[in-house]
């Protein structure tokens, strides 16, 4: 017991070692009026699309994002199966409309919901929505706000554009907004306002089916699980682009920061899991952006770039099958070779009927209140629970000192990693006293198997 070194090769959450009894395991707004578009630029040269999804469900779909030129000028581009000449723009920056953001199928498919969203700075302009068909005719403006989401009342039969209503710009942040609110595309005078209880950001936000939950971040870099009926926040994790599932499964992801990995929470199926695209070929060495959920619950679109083009985040436009359980990636197929989209939103025919395997609109059951740890105190000479409670046995000994690659995780357990963590040196000496005199002794360790790759 000498010497004072207790190395782990894993995640430990908690230690505790008794002398001379049994180990205890426990654990523990103004009118819509019509408006005038840029005159259409011409497609940019680029291959037009790879080979045609033909998971999607009556083949019929359509693609719409925002596409940057190298001079900064902003296009609205959509691409629809058996299109001839591949991607089409519907508008570009100027005259009426000043820079892009957040494009949204309506539920039909018929039009895209659009923000003129100001530069960060630009204090005297104001973020305002817009309405443009398909076909690019038609363009109007809803009024003031930026759009979050298009949502259909399924009792109703009626499209809703959630919207925030004032926007906080910010140089080094995602950019959030204050007071939800939705309204008609048709009456977008008439507002209700849904959320007031804490910033949302502007870059995603998704309901699910039934219109009850919502995922976005709250702000970034906060994602949670909006309850929009009683106003209430369930943290998801730390990251960025979480998305919700069309269906009413009340599954969200939230892109973890190696830009490669959706990791998924669905409720009462806790730890949740990971959506992995390590193995697939047209993500080699790219990373992946901009995930969000189509109409359809199986069926996901993102944007997937090359490292050295990061600073732009604007790459090429993939969408992925999942399987039904949305455990598993089936397949991945690119839209586009050679663009350079941002914020795609994908429609599917016939999508908003399609299901996930996963129980629908689950009741959630309430956790369990964790038990007091350690359970015994009989014997107890040390108790490590985490780094927020370094002395649980309440003997007034030192943290242990991490060492290395060993750090705190999130869940402020020992990330040991290739390092080292070493008991108090007073730890040890008492230890040996009272193994000396008892001539026994036990201990209680949980480790959590790695999930990420060695430094």
């Amino acid at each position: 017991m000498g010497g004072g070194m207790i190395g782990f090769s894993l995640m430990t959450r908690r230690l505790a070692v008794w002398t001379g009894a049994a180990g205890l395991a426990a654990c523990s707004p103004e009118a819509p009026t019509a408006a005038k578009a840029a005159p259409a630029a011409e497609t940019p040269a680029a291959p037009a699309t790879a080979a045609v999804p033909d998971w999607l469900p009556g083949g019929a779909w359509r693609a719409v994002w925002v596409e940057r030129d190298g001079a900064g000028k902003q296009s609205l581009v959509t691409l629809e199966n058996g299109a001839a000449g591949g991607p089409k723009i519907l508008l570009s920056t100027g005259g009426e409309v000043g820079s892009l953001h957040r494009p949204l199928w309506d539920s039909a498919g018929a039009a895209v919901i659009f923000t003129d969203l100001p530069p960060p700075g630009d204090a005297a302009s104001k973020p305002e929505v817009f309405r443009v068909g398909a076909d690019g005719a038609g363009l109007t403006k809803l009024g003031a706000g930026a759009a979050v989401e298009v949502w259909r009342d399924p009792a109703a039969g009626t499209d809703f554009v959630y919207a925030l209503e004032t926007v906080t710009p910010s140089r080094n942040a995602a950019p959030s907004g204050e007071t939800m609110v939705r309204f008609s595309p048709a009456k977008p005078e008439e507002r209700e306002i849904v959320w007031t209880e804490s910033a949302v950001g502007l870059d995603q936000f998704q309901l699910s089916a039934d219109g009850s939950r919502g995922a976005g971040v709250f702000p970034w870099p906060r994602a949670a699980l909006a309850n929009m009926a009683d106003h209430t926040l369930t943290p998801l994790a730390h990251g960025a682009w979480p998305s919700l599932a069309p269906d009413d499964s009340y599954a969200a992801w939230v892109l973890d920061g190696s830009r490669r990995r959706l990791r998924v929470f669905a409720p009462n199926l806790e730890p949740g899991w990971e959506l992995n695209f390590d193995d697939e070929p047209l993500l080699e060495k790219r990373a992946l952006y901009h995930p969000r959920w189509s109409n359809d619950a199986l069926s996901i679109v993102f944007t997937s770039l090359d490292p050295a083009a990061e600073e732009s985040r604007a790459g090429d436009v993939l969408v992925a099958r999942l399987r039904d359980d949305l455990r598993r990636v089936e397949s991945v197929t690119a839209l586009t070779q050679g663009r350079r989209a941002l914020m795609p939103d994908l429609w599917v025919r016939g999508g908003a009927e399609v299901k996930s395997a996963l129980p629908q609109k689950p009741v959630v059951t309430p956790k369990q209140e964790p038990k007091p740890w350690p359970v015994s105190a009989d014997g107890l000479v040390w108790a490590w629970e985490n780094a927020k409670r370094p002395d649980a046995s309440g003997t007034g000994f030192a943290a242990p000192a991490l060492h290395g690659c060993a750090v705190a995780d999130r869940f402020f357990g020992m990330n040991v990693s290739t390092g080292t963590v070493e008991a108090d040196q007073a730890i040890t000496e008492r230890l040996a006293r009272e193994c000396a005199v008892s001539g026994a002794w036990a201990m209680e360790l949980l480790l959590t198997e790695r999930r990420t790759e060695p430094p």
